[in-house]
């Protein structure tokens, strides 16, 4: 996929430059070519396209004509022209508020006269004033960044200000404190939000004229409101100005390019990739694998094709494939890898796909020595181990095991050095290993990671088996990790960077804590049993959010006539 975005290209440097810098570093981190390029540069004829190639513009200019002669040649903008207008005009603006039935702040366009006549009669400033009251808000219909707004006291500054040069517009004033709301919205859904302040002695809250902004938790009303006007001017993506007004949140203005760099970095949330993926959405549909070795596919169909329904219910293509029947080089934009096959994996990624979890994860947890050089290079303790018979560690008794093997179906209890040899030599094929016997016997632990967190941890138990493995008879039951666990995994998960896996753990007597073994794929059937806890679905959503698209769940939104299903706050993806 390939697009353009426009510029202006009469306005550079500095804040001008800054968006179009990072839609450009959002589209290639997610495969997408973008021409950056100046309304100046594509001077046409009406109806005739400069961008043949493009499959989307992204317009970040306030040049309607350009926009509207690409729409005529056929070109799908992001935003629209008349979007593109009904933002740039604040009349237009709170006309569309209006007939949408979307609250905003009460509002009066200035008469139209024209050049060298000005107001001849000024009667109906005194109208404005009797119905907004002082003090009021004179805004200029086309201006940014808070510049053309200002602050009017009587009725002599009213008069004085409003001349008939350029085209105003009254407004109420509420008394806020000098602050205000920026909620962004992308593809219908309220993305990001701060609450802004202004300086002392200034009733303005932009960040231009020397306001602050803290990240901002929306109420449903907020943020439905934002959605709504998001939708009155049909916008894909925009900045909606709200302020807390004696009958509730008000809009005050939508901006179709608000500035991102301020909002981005205050809140931490990638708003660019927000709107590229929005876009990539809508021009197209991007595919997944869900890969599984052949013989864990039949074991694991349920959670296979959990995943499957999951990831195609956020937008994403999902096929379920078999890692002996593909071909690397065909592999789509995303894979969510089951496979235990590090070498297969790494081909799909040279092939230029995103696979979760990485090959080098996957080599370093289906391998347990792997697994243990990793572990022990950045301290954490481990059982003692040998990977020959020759030079055990401390016993016995030991514990013989595969260093592929997985499910507890290749561990072994070993009571004498004569039967570790015998159970390594027999098990030579599986790269067998020998490490000393927990002191507590018939229990471990699983917490379960993803992302980066903790979604549930787990304490199996056997009385008759030193294996406390739920798939051999073992009991479960959900816990809160012990502060050494979780202190462990978050020491090894900036140098592992796991997607999602199963970190497990064994105890001492005096309850030390040791890493067993990182389960990858980690099986989910406790998590099923013991929680209510979607596993297929909360990991497709954290893929389809790292690969740039933006998940909603629905609630009514109160403000539409049409009375459309909306995004709630609650749904946000969290970087």
């Amino acid at each position: 996929m390939r697009g353009a975005m426009v510029v202006n290209g009469f306005l550079a440097g500095g804040k001008f430059d800054e968006p179009a810098m990072m839609m450009a570093a959002a589209a290639r981190g997610m495969g997408i070519g973008l021409d950056v390029l100046r309304n100046c540069d594509l001077c046409r004829p009406i109806g005739e396209s400069p961008l043949e190639d493009a499959d989307f513009v992204v317009f970040w200019d306030k040049d309607v004509a350009l926009a509207m002669s690409l729409e005529a040649a056929g070109m799908r903008l992001f935003n629209p022209a008349q979007c593109i207008m009904d933002c740039d005009d604040k009349v237009r603006t709170h006309l569309a508020l209006a007939r949408a039935g979307v609250p905003s702040l009460r509002t009066i366009a200035c008469p139209k006269t024209f050049e060298g006549v000005g107001y001849t009669d000024r009667g109906f400033l005194g109208d404005a004033a009797r119905a907004l009251g002082f003090p009021m808000v004179v805004k200029d219909c086309f201006g940014s960044f808070g510049q053309q707004v200002h602050l009017v006291h009587d009725i002599t500054e009213l008069e004085a200000l409003v001349t008939g040069d350029r085209p105003m517009i009254m407004q109420e004033y509420v008394e806020c404190d000098g602050e205000d709301l920026r909620i962004e919205v992308v593809g219908g859904e309220a993305v990001a939000a701060v609450r802004r302040k202004a300086k002392p002695g200034e009733f303005r809250a932009n960040a231009t004229l020397g306001g602050t902004m803290h990240p901002h938790e929306p109420t449903r009303e907020e943020s439905d409101l934002a959605v709504a006007a998001a939708e009155a001017v049909e916008a894909d993506f925009c900045g909606v100005d709200i302020l807390s007004g004696p009958d509730g949140p008000a809009v005050i203005e939508v901006n179709s390019n608000a500035h991102l760099r301020n909002i981005t970095e205050c809140t931490g949330i990638d708003i660019a990739t927000a709107i590229m993926a929005h876009i990539r959405n809508t021009v197209g549909r991007m595919e997944c694998w869900i890969l599984y070795d052949r013989a864990d596919l039949e074991k694991n169909r349920f959670f296979a094709e959990r995943l499957r329904d999951s990831g195609s219910s956020m937008g994403l293509g999902c096929d379920i494939v078999i890692s002996d029947s593909i071909d690397p080089g065909d592999a789509p934009d995303v894979v969510v890898s089951r496979s235990r096959d590090h070498r297969l994996i790494c081909e799909i990624e040279d092939s230029g796909a995103t696979v979760y979890n990485r090959s080098s994860v996957t080599r370093i947890c289906c391998d347990k020595a792997e697994t243990y050089r990793f572990a022990a290079g950045l301290g954490m303790p481990i059982p003692p181990y040998s990977l020959s018979p020759d030079s055990l560690p401390p016993g016995p008794p030991w514990v013989v095991k595969s260093r592929i093997g997985h499910g507890g179906s290749e561990v072994f209890e070993a009571r004498s050095r004569e039967e570790v040899a015998a159970l390594m030599d027999q098990n030579e094929s599986r790269l067998p290993m020998v490490q000393s016997m927990a002191p507590v016997r018939g229990r471990d632990m699983r917490c379960y990671v993803l992302g980066g967190r903790v979604i549930a941890s787990v304490m199996r138990s056997s009385d008759i088996d030193f294996r406390a493995n739920f798939s051999l008879g073992g009991r479960a039951k959900l816990v809160d990790p012990p502060a050494a666990a979780v202190e462990m995994i978050r020491k090894m998960v900036p140098e592992l960077m796991p997607d999602f896996v199963g970190f497990d753990f064994l105890f001492g007597e005096d309850g030390e804590v040791y890493l067993n073994e990182i389960e990858d794929p980690v099986g989910t059937r406790m998590l099923y049993e013991l929680t209510d806890l979607d596993a297929a679905s909360l990991y497709m959503r954290y893929v389809a959010d790292r690969s740039g698209l933006r998940i909603a769940r629905r609630c009514p939104c109160r403000w539409t006539r049409r009375a459309r299903s909306r995004s709630c706050p609650s749904a946000w993806p969290r970087p």
